[in-house]
């Protein structure tokens, strides 16, 4: 097989990989974002930074969390989706 075939089936796949990863991220597949909220809330940071114990529904339902969640999930899946066109033109040039 050629070397650019090989080069966008790669990107192609790494593009997918990176887009799956944002739409767990972004829609809570798997129960990932409840861990990451139960770990945030159990952190010593944490409690330096806010000042107080938070529970993890308290971090998980924070404006903030919210926002940044939607935000880099977002950037994941764009990503992906670049890199996936990318891949396409790759192969097809």
């Amino acid at each position: 097989m050629p070397i650019h075939l090989q080069r966008g089936f790669a990107l192609i796949g790494f593009g997918l990989l990176i887009g799956i990863v944002g739409l767990v991220w972004v829609a809570n597949l798997f129960g990932l974002v409840d861990e990451f909220a139960k770990r945030w809330a159990n952190s010593r940071w944490n409690r330096w930074w806010a000042g107080t114990d938070l529970t993890a529904v308290e971090v998980r339902t924070n404006v903030g969390f919210q926002l940044g969640r939607h935000i880099t999930g977002g950037g994941f899946i764009l990503i992906g989706l670049l890199a996936v066109a990318s891949g396409v033109t790759y192969m097809i040039a």
